[in-house]
């Protein structure tokens, strides 16, 4: 599934609440479409369902600006929508389903489901709003000797210094060779 949020022009239907609506606690956030497409093996996509929601702009800078900022973990979007039909309408378990085109009656292209977004809730991420408390130094505490180091990295260690002092003692004999060299091919 796939679902856009866009910025959209979005002005709710009535400026003044009904009296069912303050009952119902019910609020408008922006305009919201569901949808399905077939399967197109021409292009390679496979079957899709899509909601698109268009909310206001300003809302739309703000959440990206939050995303952005690792502010945001997750969201959950509740939508009204009309047209759209279930098998069980007691439960969210049902199946889904909208209506076929209303030219042919056929499921080729089917109509969209249309309605509103209702609610839009975010996790945010924990954050701690207390004042930090000033770190105390703390100093590693021993039992009386220090650990054992491993005895394969000393070994491994040695050897390596002895190989650097071979490769520099090899670099001083191969300049001595050279120098007289070049001093016996000049006589």
């Amino acid at each position: 599934m796939t679902i856009s949020l866009d910025a959209g022009d979005w002005k709710p239907q009535s400026l003044e609440p009904t009296e069912h609506e303050l009952l119902t606690l019910s609020n408008e956030l922006g305009s919201a479409m569901l949808g399905f497409n077939r399967a197109d093996w021409e292009i390679g996509v496979d079957d899709e369902w899509w909601i698109t929601c268009y909310l206001p702009k300003a809302f739309i800078d703000a959440l990206v600006a939050d995303i952005r900022n690792s502010h945001i973990y997750s969201m959950r979007l509740g939508l009204k929508l009309q047209g759209l039909y279930t098998t069980d309408p007691f439960s969210y378990r049902g199946d889904l389903f909208i209506r076929p085109d209303r030219k042919d009656n056929t499921i080729a292209i089917p109509d969209m489901a249309t309605g509103f977004v209702r609610s839009i809730n975010f996790t945010s991420t924990p954050r701690d709003l207390r004042k930090p408390e000033p770190a105390e130094p703390v100093e590693p505490e021993y039992e009386d000797t220090p650990p054992n180091p491993d005895p394969m990295a000393v070994a491994i260690a040695s050897l390596g210094a002895q190989v650097e002092q071979m490769r520099n003692t090899f670099k001083w004999i191969a300049s001595f060779i050279v120098l007289a060299l070049i001093f016996a091919a000049g006589k």
